[in-house]
């Protein structure tokens, strides 16, 4: 009797690490409708200003189109445009607020359906975002289990600059950081779900790709 209940622990847990999956979603684009981070900075300097300073900015992002000015260094201006200086306390309430207010009008039925259904699975589900953490952290803080993988601010004196920590979390990026906290050759399946040519490799190095496929 010890015996057989030995061998079945061993074959649940056998099952347990052959059958584990491993699933990836981009955020903007994939689970959301529109660039959470263009509609993050709507809400933070209300509708007037943020079109204004849009508007004032309109030419860095004319030399990214011409591929003059890089993503990472694009979006460390903008950054730096709307909140250098503000306080990395009040800058996060700022964002738990647009999160828990605004974040919900655009996210896209299917795709969290899909997500919940990947959890309730007991799949491994990473969220792999070039958006900031600071306001996805509080949308994934609703699932247990889901992690999350996503650009990252320099704070210099409890302050904002604009800088990114390290390398925006875009192509190639999104799967070395992915690495640092998965081995990924544990998984007999990876699942990825993307948008755009910042996805490519996250979707290569997938057993399974799924490209726009929620509306």
């Amino acid at each position: 009797m010890v015996g057989w209940c030995h061998s079945m622990r061993l074959f649940i847990l056998f099952r347990m690490v052959f059958n584990k999956r491993l699933v990836l979603f981009d955020f903007d684009g994939t689970i959301s409708s529109r660039d959470s981070m263009f509609h993050f900075l709507q809400y933070y300097a209300g509708k007037p200003l943020f079109y204004i300073k849009m508007v004032i900015f309109s030419p860095f992002l004319i030399l990214l189109k011409l591929n003059l000015l890089s993503a990472k260094h694009t979006k460390e201006l903008l950054f730096a445009f709307f909140f250098k200086g503000v306080p990395v306390k009040e800058f996060n309430k700022r964002c738990e607020n647009y999160t828990a207010d605004q974040l919900h009008e655009i996210i896209k039925p299917s795709a969290l359906k899909k997500l919940k259904e990947h959890l309730e699975s007991g799949d491994k589900v990473y969220i792999v975002s070039a958006s900031l953490e600071n306001w996805l952290i509080p949308w994934v803080d609703q699932f247990s289990q889901l992690g999350l993988i996503a650009t990252s601010l320099v704070a210099m004196n409890d302050n904002y600059s604009g800088k990114i920590s390290g390398e925006n979390c875009k192509g190639l990026e999104k799967v070395n950081r992915l690495k640092l906290l998965e081995n990924v050759g544990e998984y007999r399946e990876i699942i990825a779900y993307g948008d755009s040519i910042g996805d490519k490799e996250m979707l290569e190095m997938s057993n399974r790709a799924f490209f726009r496929v929620f509306k």
